[in-house]
């Protein structure tokens, strides 16, 4: 058990060093702003923009050689085909969780913009101490899923009702595979450790948890994949462009600002001219002859 321990450990510090977390303030479905009790991290592949997620908006960070390798490593495992190396990478993001102790939790949801933004086969991976993964369906009754009796999952705590949660314990090393409608008809929750108390106390010795729900991001014309993120759109190009065309730097780095470097147009003549130079009043007396009716000279 000694060992097995200290396995544990030294793969949740792996994951933990390698990946960027972050406890950042979320916004409830009543509106009110908290700091998450878990920490989380968004990594993705150069081109994936960012993930929307309860209320904010993550920007993507690169994924690191052990990430990519527990990817490639799940997808064949799900094609059942361990020692094919030809298997076309799938998985190009994560979602990344780290609960800090047994009391952090994450209670029932979906995964937002599976079918537009994100493909709808996700992988989660669970490594350190052992969770209480559970689904309850959203619409409809565990009875209408029910199709195989004879295949029970022996680590699945069967329902108290037709529509109460179903729940599995995750061990270190699981994978949840979740495809098709499933996040249509079904919510997903983590919960707390059981001997967790408001104490703070706890009978096993590991209570961190980390894990990554693998991700594919779907392309959506124009080379879109993921939100767009703030500061990097065209509006905010356009706004940095027009900064940089107004503001610029003597030879002594100090900041002045160069009016002549904005022609602007003469409305009268559609011609540019320097807006520094003042305006010329026109004193020059024309040679035309002038238009106005001649009196005839009156006869004596």
């Amino acid at each position: 058990e000694e060992e097995e321990e200290e396995e544990e450990r030294v793969v949740l510090q792996t994951l933990y060093q390698s990946i960027p977390f972050n406890f950042d303030t979320i916004t409830t479905r009543t509106g009110a702003a908290v700091t998450e009790r878990r920490a989380t991290a968004w990594i993705a592949e150069e081109g994936i923009g960012a993930l929307a997620y309860s209320g904010k908006l993550m920007p993507p960070s690169s994924i690191g050689d052990v990430v990519k390798d527990a990817m490639r490593s799940v997808e064949r495992s799900i094609r059942g085909t361990q020692e094919d190396e030809s298997v076309t990478d799938f998985f190009d993001c994560a979602l990344c969780n780290y609960y800090p102790n047994g009391g952090a939790a994450c209670k029932f949801h979906t995964d937002p913009e599976h079918g537009t933004f994100w493909h709808r086969t996700t992988c989660v991976v669970s490594a350190g101490v052992d969770r209480r993964f559970a689904f309850r369906p959203i619409d409809t009754q565990w009875k209408d899923w029910d199709h195989n009796h004879s295949n029970t999952n022996h680590n699945a705590e069967a329902p108290s009702s037709s529509s109460s949660p179903m729940v599995i314990h995750l061990f270190s090393g699981d994978v949840v595979q979740m495809w098709g409608n499933c996040n249509d008809h079904f919510y997903h929750a983590v919960y707390a450790k059981e001997d967790w108390n408001r104490n703070n106390h706890a009978t096993t010795t590991i209570q961190e948890r980390i894990s990554l729900v693998f991700k594919r991001a779907i392309h959506r014309g124009a080379g879109k994949r993921g939100h767009g993120i703030k500061g990097e759109g065209r509006r905010a190009r356009r706004r940095h462009a027009q900064f940089h065309y107004f503001k610029n730097y003597d030879t002594n780095d100090q900041h002045v600002e160069n009016q002549s470097l904005l022609p602007r147009k003469n409305k009268n003549r559609g011609q540019s001219e320097n807006p520094t130079t003042k305006k010329q009043t026109n004193t020059t007396t024309s040679n035309k002859p002038s238009r106005r009716r001649q009196t005839p000279p009156t006869r004596k």
